[in-house]
């Protein structure tokens, strides 16, 4: 039976309200280092998302890839240098995102370039949404105390990652699956998913069931550290076999 109880985002109020906590902290200091994204400061990473934001702008309702890749995007619309050209530069992004996707029909057929069958304007509203709130997290993380990922969220990115994010971004990076399954179980929320790829072939299960490791830990935290992020020591808890729990959790990155 499966004990994933979350609804996939199908709005953008969650989006619209990080990319506004993000715009906040532009007054911050811009060169601050963000801990979990590879050495970017806070400048870079708010660049990275504006630019992210106005591609995937581009993709909602398209039958094909768009002419323009990100590349090109951040050489026509590039981010300002000065902070306050920046915040709205960044916000314009996010609000004009917000509002093509709230104008979109979410089960319209939209192109993406992640592994999903019949991907529709709803998948960009859920990956945005994820994608908005864990850099609002590492933006935070650069200058100021994190405010916690809700665990119904959590549990949502939890689940479009092993499903999306994981099996997309390996084929990309022709990178081998672990061996062994593991089984992640949040202790604040329903959520519980066991991965594993026998001959190669990537199982998710979302049922209640043993893994050679037990990941358990609440949503936020699972969550992030599937994505690479640090978290507090103690706060994800490996059972069984640990070389299996740490080699599928330490795959993910910014």
């Amino acid at each position: 039976m499966p004990v994933v109880s979350t609804t996939p985002v199908r709005d953008t109020r969650q989006l619209r309200g990080d990319a506004a906590r993000i715009t906040e902290l532009l007054a911050s200091d811009l060169a601050a280092p963000v801990p979990g994204c590879h050495g970017w400061d806070l400048r870079e990473l708010v660049s990275h998302l504006g630019v992210v934001h106005r591609w995937a702008r581009s993709c909602v309702g398209a039958a094909q890839r768009p002419a323009s890749g990100r590349r090109a995007i951040r050489d026509q619309d590039a981010p300002p240098l000065e902070p306050d050209a920046l915040a709205r530069w960044f916000g314009d992004g996010a609000i004009g995102l917000a509002n093509t996707l709230d104008a979109a029909d979410p089960d319209a057929p939209s192109w993406t370039p992640f592994d999903v069958d019949a991907p529709t304007v709803a998948f960009w509203i859920r990956r945005q949404t994820h994608e908005t709130s864990l850099h609002r997290w590492d933006a935070e993380s650069a200058v100021t105390t994190t405010r916690p990922i809700g665990p119904e969220l959590a549990a949502d990115g939890i689940d479009e990652y092993l499903d999306v994010i994981l099996p997309t971004m390996l084929r990309s990076q022709e990178r081998s699956w672990p061996t062994g399954s593991v089984h992640l179980h949040c202790t604040d929320t329903p959520g519980e998913w066991t991965a594993e790829a026998p001959g190669g072939a990537y199982v998710l299960d979302r049922s209640h069931r043993k893994g050679d490791a037990a990941v358990r830990g609440s949503a936020e935290h699972l969550l992030l550290v599937l994505w690479g992020r640090s978290v507090p020591d103690d706060s994800v808890e490996v059972l069984g076999d640990d070389a299996v729990g740490r080699a599928w959790t330490t795959l993910g990155g910014s």
